[in-house]
């Protein structure tokens, strides 16, 4: 009895990775792949290997609706990173362009931050740079009114609008049919 509880290495192998998503398992290897071709392609105007640096010093740790999320282990590396964030973008998209990633965001070793953390804060910042836009358009948009009802209140037609109005009458009157 206690025979048949006892299994081989191969088979208690198998066991486990036979858990594992294939499919799953063959995208992050590309994923991985593609970031080691990309970060180490990655050149400086100095002799120093700037991209084999960042690829020593960072970790992807998740991807999430097209938010690659990278780990370095020096605040001075983001920036790195940031710097050649577009060149990045670009090779993800050749080399992976079944993951749509559209942006990178970073942590620092040992931060617990996750994407869903990170997409808050990334959602925030848009959501405040689009009412910026917003009250500055709406403010554009009153003073152009409040011009208008000066001009409706004094009667007059603003010399520059006249001058405009003359020439294009001067234009049609001196035009002739053919």
């Amino acid at each position: 009895m206690r025979d048949e509880q006892i299994i081989n290495s191969r088979e208690m192998i198998l066991k486990v990775f036979s858990n594992i998503d294939k499919k799953r398992f063959e995208e992050k290897d590309s994923v991985e792949n593609a970031w080691k071709k990309i970060t180490t392609s990655i050149k400086n105007g100095s002799k120093e290997d700037i991209g084999a640096k960042l690829f020593s010093h960072s970790s992807l740790v998740d991807v999430k609706d097209g938010i690659l999320l990278i780990e370095t282990d020096h605040p001075g590396f983001i920036q790195l990173f940031r710097i050649h964030e577009m060149y990045i973008l670009r090779g993800l998209k050749k080399f992976v362009p079944q993951l749509e990633i559209r942006c990178l965001s970073f942590r620092l070793r040992g931060s617990k931050a996750v994407l869903s953390e990170i997409e808050n804060e990334i959602k925030i910042y848009e959501k405040q740079k689009m009412e910026n836009k917003f009250n500055c358009e709406e403010k554009t948009i009153e003073k152009i009114y409040k011009n208008e009802q000066k001009t409706e209140k004094n009667g007059r037609i603003p010399e520059n609008m006249k001058e405009a109005f003359e020439r294009m009458r001067k234009s049609m009157l001196t035009k002739t049919c053919q």
